[in-house]
């Protein structure tokens, strides 16, 4: 009876993750400002759909910046990052890399603290 409701949560997820997600990312390439009002309902969406619940324990600075390094144990905490903390819409990545070729970050125009303007 367990294995029977496992499958039918997983096909559940899967089927959500199949019909939705291809519409969202289609929303997302036509207007993509609007990914960052999406991406938190639809991570809620699923981690409901896998039956989750997120307990988050402990507090994060006011005010100050902060990096989240994620020691992933499953393949739903994709799903729960967005959901509890704030996106900014900027691909820190790719600034970094451009840190690490020589362009500063006052030359990429990032002098003062990203705040999300959606919170």
């Amino acid at each position: 009876m367990i294995r029977l409701q496992s499958i039918f949560i997983y096909l559940r997820a899967l089927l959500t993750f199949f019909i939705i997600g291809p519409v969202l990312l289609f929303i997302s390439i036509i207007y993509t400002p609007f990914i960052y009002f999406i991406i938190v309902p639809f991570c809620k969406l699923m981690l409901f759909m896998f039956g989750c619940k997120v307990n988050v324990k402990g507090h994060f600075p006011e005010g100050k910046s902060f990096v989240i390094m994620a020691n992933h144990s499953s393949f739903l905490d994709v799903f729960a990052i967005p959901f509890v903390f704030k996106a900014t819409g900027i691909s820190l990545a790719n600034i970094a890399a451009r840190v690490m070729i020589g362009i500063s970050l006052k030359k990429q125009g990032f002098i003062n603290e990203v705040i999300p303007k959606h919170y």
